[in-house]
């Protein structure tokens, strides 16, 4: 069995985690926001449609792993959105919430 950690020790582990990865979360946010700026001149093609959704499925598994639920629900639901083959032009401007509240908790200090 392990030794148990101090919860205070443990936040800060984890939040020097966090900042260490998270160049690699700023990233996947912009492929989802040149994404949403494609979407504002035409569909998206089959290759960027797939990085969209391996960025969105990344962020949201990553948001998980660092306690950030609800960011990776949305994370998760914009992945599903993605990889339903449909138009996106329609849902631009929920698209465009979506991203930036994804922005928002990436930059969160919570």
């Amino acid at each position: 069995m392990l030794p148990r950690m101090d919860p205070e020790k443990m936040r800060e582990l984890l939040a020097g985690i966090w900042e260490r990865h998270k160049s690699e979360m700023e990233e996947r946010l912009g492929v989802l926001e040149r994404t949403s700026k494609t979407l504002g001149e035409r569909e998206l093609s089959g290759q960027e449609r797939i990085e969209a959704v391996l960025a969105a499925h990344k962020l949201a598994g990553a948001l998980g792993t660092f306690g950030r639920t609800q960011g990776s629900e949305v994370a998760r639901a914009l992945e599903h959105r993605l990889e339903g083959g449909g138009p996106l032009q329609a849902d631009l401007p929920e698209l465009i919430e979506t991203i930036a509240a994804l922005r928002e908790t990436v930059n969160s200090r919570t």
